[in-house]
């Protein structure tokens, strides 16, 4: 059709810029998910096609939360952070379990490695702006976890998640001490 009628079809990239991102909120759960999966497997080659799309994507919030909230990168956290895992709240402050492992294509194991085999969505969505180290506004994120633990009654689980290890950031163990005390105020 393309010969005779001089239409071009879009690229796969376009059709994921004018067409999924912009309407990511009115897909159910399971569509959503998969096709932002298959467009982070495919993200090279729809980088190729459009220059600015890995850039469209790291502002675009597209990446739900284990609430099923949908947010950019930047705004979650590496669940491969041990650190991380015991300061924040797992369900708000991490991608979706769909996200936190490495995916495969599908079909029988030859077929894999013929198109690459397995990948991890984390590496790419670390490319992405995917938090992987503590700042300032992760411990208040880890203080308002805490205080949310305490409110409902658990108060062993919050002086838990309130210890910050001194190795996550520097200069800042006193507020360790200010969340443990908050908990048992």
């Amino acid at each position: 059709m393309v010969r005779y009628l001089g239409v071009q079809a879009p690229s796969a990239a376009q059709v994921y810029r004018s067409d999924i991102l912009p309407q990511l909120h009115t897909l159910s759960q399971p569509v959503r998910d998969r096709a932002m999966l298959l467009l982070l497997r495919h993200l090279p080659d729809l980088q190729q096609q459009d220059r600015g799309f890995v850039q469209l994507l790291a502002q675009t919030a597209f990446l739900p939360s284990g609430k099923g909230t949908l947010h950019t990168p930047r705004e979650l956290y590496d669940p491969r952070s041990p650190e991380l895992i015991a300061l924040l709240d797992p369900d708000a402050c991490f991608p979706a379990p769909a996200f936190c492992g490495d995916v495969s294509d599908g079909g029988n194991e030859d077929q894999q490695e013929q198109r690459g085999g397995s990948f991890s969505s984390l590496a790419v969505l670390q490319q992405l702006g995917l938090r992987s180290a503590a700042q300032l506004d992760t411990l208040v994120l880890a203080a308002r976890y805490v205080e949310k633990v305490a409110a409902e009654g658990d108060a062993d689980m919050a002086v838990a998640r309130g210890k910050v290890s001194p190795d996550m950031m520097p200069g800042i163990v006193w507020i360790q001490s200010f969340l443990v005390d908050m908990v048992l105020a």
